[in-house]
């Protein structure tokens, strides 16, 4: 009778712990893992000066270590004063603080693929920003999402970034 209540007792704990909304839990269930040290961005070049009187050339190479068909990426203008990392990124592989927001795009990897909307353009425009960013270093970041790599069902991103100067 007291295996039955000790069982009970551990079963309705175990319960509450399993079914409790924790950050572990919950990056135990997404399974997501997020590589940095990779950057793909190849322009702009790290402590090039951009300014909002022309646009800033880019250029990235998607990491695409699993041979998938398509690379998605996001592309944002982040503030420094120092790079982003990982913890960086919200529930969504977003930037919660960021200054200007460059969209979704995919990249073809195999040749064959045609998806919407495409690879970015070769240029973006700088946003005006507040004048205390006049001189300091923000940054250009993609987050690359990793798609159909094993296991299923466990995403992957990759997070580049390189510093540039803001002229205003």
């Amino acid at each position: 009778m007291q295996f039955l209540a000790v069982l009970s007792t551990l079963l309705a704990l175990g319960g509450s712990v399993l079914a409790s909304p924790t950050p572990q839990n919950d990056n135990l269930h997404r399974r997501q893992n997020i590589i940095t040290g990779v950057n793909g961005i190849s322009a702009p070049t790290e402590g090039e000066t951009i300014s909002t009187t022309s646009n800033f050339t880019f250029t990235y190479q998607p990491f695409d270590y699993c041979f998938e068909a398509f690379s998605g990426v996001s592309i944002w203008l982040v503030p420094g004063p120092n790079p982003p990392t990982a913890s960086s990124l919200n529930a969504t592989q977003g930037f919660s603080e960021y200054l200007a927001a460059y969209g979704d795009w995919i990249y073809d990897d195999d040749g064959i693929s045609v998806l919407a909307p495409g690879p970015p353009p070769p240029s973006f425009s700088v946003p005006e920003l507040d004048p205390s960013y006049v001189g300091s270093t923000v940054y250009v970041a993609v987050v690359e999402n990793i798609f159909g790599c094993p296991p299923v069902g466990a995403p992957e991103y990759v997070l580049s970034s390189v510093g540039v100067v803001y002229a205003g």
